[in-house]
């Protein structure tokens, strides 16, 4: 899918050589400029200050009455296709709200290019039909699951239960590890202004999720009662992959700190900033 006017596109494996899918800028990019805004695939919501647990969201992900529609099954393959890519060994691993995704009109484009891959990437952009949910950890498994199964009933939008996506619960627990974004606190303001609930969350959000780590991003994420909202935060000329940081404060550690956090997904970053720290440290 694309928008006439757009700024960022998906782009496939061999064009990010190394680095698997990513996005990049289709035209220069300005300091502030909003690239992104898409609802969750799956959330779930905690006490303010306290992150819900992998565990939470993977089960809410896979108890009786979830149901998914077409766009959120399109979503969770592709990661599952991309902890193929990755090489990351998740075998050890596994345990037992409505919105539309949105774009600055006028001003983004995100569309799928074909660079050799023979994965189709679903769309960047939700049907506008598209109701998604989320609940708080699992305290009442019955009540969830009914309030899940009302959700889908009152859906236009036909959905699957977790049992018919084609992907089994090791599968999805590595997409949790993986692609997870979590927020301890809300932002107070903005949330006062929606009238949101002020928890803590964690969550999924599938085309969030193509974007790749830098120690020295150009974009920032935040999240927005259950949206995920992404802005560049330097000039980005057209080409040039836009990144975020995977490390939250966790990036203004030294190098060796930051590479071994990073070992989670399966990566060595080499940005300009770990080159040049590497290239110090060598001296030294």
């Amino acid at each position: 899918m694309s928008l006439p006017g757009g700024t960022v596109q998906l782009v496939l494996p061999t064009a990010a050589a190394g680095k698997g899918r990513g996005i990049a800028a289709t035209e220069d990019l300005q300091p502030g400029q909003l690239l992104l805004v898409t609802p969750p695939l799956a959330l779930v919501e905690g006490p303010l200050g306290e992150i819900p647990e992998h565990d939470d969201l993977h089960q809410v992900m896979t108890i009786s009455g979830a149901m998914y529609t077409s766009w959120q099954a399109a979503w969770l393959s592709a990661m599952v296709s991309s902890i193929s890519d990755s090489g990351v060994d998740i075998s050890s691993s596994a345990t037992g709200s409505s919105s539309s995704a949105q774009v600055a009109p006028g001003n983004v484009q995100i569309s799928s290019i074909n660079a050799g891959s023979d994965m189709d990437l679903p769309d960047m952009l939700a049907p506008p039909s598209y109701s998604g949910w989320y609940a708080g950890p699992m305290t009442n498994a019955g009540a969830a699951a009914s309030e899940l199964a009302e959700a889908a009933m009152g859906s236009s939008e036909g959905r699957a239960p977790f049992e018919e996506l084609g992907i089994d619960e090791e599968q999805l627990w590595g997409i949790i590890v993986l692609n997870c974004y979590g927020e301890m606190s809300p932002d107070l303001s903005a949330t006062l202004c929606c009238q949101g609930p002020i928890t803590s969350q964690l969550g999924l959000w599938g085309p969030f999720a193509m974007l790749n780590h830098s120690c020295c991003p150009n974009a920032v994420n935040y999240t927005l009662r259950d949206s995920m909202v992404v802005r560049a935060t330097a000039a980005i000329p057209a080409g040039q992959e836009v990144c975020i940081n995977y490390l939250g404060r966790g990036v203004l550690q030294p190098l060796r700190q930051r590479q071994m956090e990073l070992e989670i997904y399966g990566f060595k970053c080499s940005c300009k900033r770990c080159q040049s720290e590497a290239l110090v440290s060598d001296l030294v």
